[in-house]
C-alpha cells in the first residue's frame, strides 16, 4: 500500500486590487510630484497581515515591509516591481498587468493567496478555475 500526502490548500486571501494613476512624491519631495501608473491594494478585513508579497504576471515582485493593517490601502507605483534578481523593473509603458497575486501571512500563521486577473484595459476580470466551475455543478 502506498500512501500519498497532499498538502492542504492554502487559504484564499480577501483583498481588493486595482490599477490607477496616482500622484507620487519621490523621496517625499512635495515640490516635484509625478503621476505614475500604480497598483492599489486594500486589506478589507478586520485582521492585520504580515509578510505581504505581491507579484505582477508571475515575473515582477514587491514586498510590503512591516504590517499591512486591517482596512489599510496602499498605492504602489508599477515601476517599483522588479524581477527576483532586482535588476529589471516592470515597464508600465510597454507591458500590461495581466495577473496580480497577493501573498500574506494571516493571524493564524497560515499563508493566504489571492489571484487577480486583468484585461488589456486594466479592468479586473473573473477567471474561471476548475474549483469554481465544479462548485456550480
Amino acid at each position: 500500500m502506498v500512501a500519498t500526502h497532499h498538502p492542504p490548500k492554502e487559504p484564499t486571501l480577501s483583498v481588493e486590487v486595482g490599477q490607477s494613476v496616482k500622484l507620487h512624491h519621490p523621496r517625499n519631495d512635495r515640490e516635484n510630484p509625478r503621476l505614475l501608473p500604480s497598483l492599489t491594494v486594500k486589506n478589507p478585513t478586520a485582521d492585520n497581515w504580515r509578510n505581504v508579497a505581491i507579484s505582477l504576471n508571475k515575473q515582477f515582485f514587491f514586498y510590503h515591509p512591516g504590517t499591512f493593517h486591517a482596512s489599510e490601502e496602499v498605492f504602489i507605483p508599477l515601476e517599483f516591481f522588479v524581477t527576483k534578481g532586482g535588476n529589471v523593473a516592470f515597464q508600465p509603458g510597454s507591458e500590461n498587468v495581466n495577473q496580480v497575486t497577493v501573498y500574506a501571512q494571516i493571524p493564524n500563521g497560515a499563508r493566504a493567496i489571492s489571484e487577480n486577473y486583468f484585461d488589456q484595459d486594466g479592468q479586473r476580470i473573473f477567471k474561471e478555475t476548475p474549483e469554481n466551475e465544479a462548485s456550480r455543478r
